[in-house]
């Protein structure tokens, strides 16, 4: 009867998720690729915030380019998450483009062949563009 003292006494139980594979840089964007496809860091922090998982954890490491983030939520998923006052808000769009699939089968969005929007040669983009994401 443990859990059900937990539950008694507001004790949430997570589940995790670990994403893990490589990863390259290119101008301000960091991709993720694994056996299972690839998108951005970014792509990829959006797709499981949108279904209530929090970022506990990532290890970026330079020397073998290998990536892990960690992820949790409650048990239950997005229904023990829901709070009163957030039940009737929308869940954030996926952005446009190609497709990753992780290893349970979701799909992430994933960019598309090609330079960013607005990048120089070699993927860089001006610092003034990187200054307006940091307001």
């Amino acid at each position: 009867m443990p859990r059900e003292k937990d539950q008694e006494r507001g004790t949430i139980m997570w589940e995790y998720k670990v994403v893990a594979g490589s990863y390259t840089v290119d101008g301000a964007n960091v991709f993720v690729k694994n056996t299972a496809g690839e998108g951005t860091l970014q792509q990829i922090l959006d797709h499981y915030g949108s279904d209530r998982w929090e970022l506990v954890s990532s290890s970026l490491d330079n020397l073998n380019r290998e990536v892990v983030i960690v992820f949790k939520r409650p048990k239950g998923g997005v229904a023990a998450m829901a709070a009163p006052s957030a039940a009737g808000a929308p869940a954030p769009a996926a952005p446009a483009g190609s497709r990753f699939v992780d290893a349970d089968g979701e799909v992430v969005k994933r960019r598309t062949p090609g330079a960013a929007p607005g990048s120089a040669p070699g993927g860089r983009r001006p610092k003034r563009d990187l200054d307006a994401l940091a307001d």
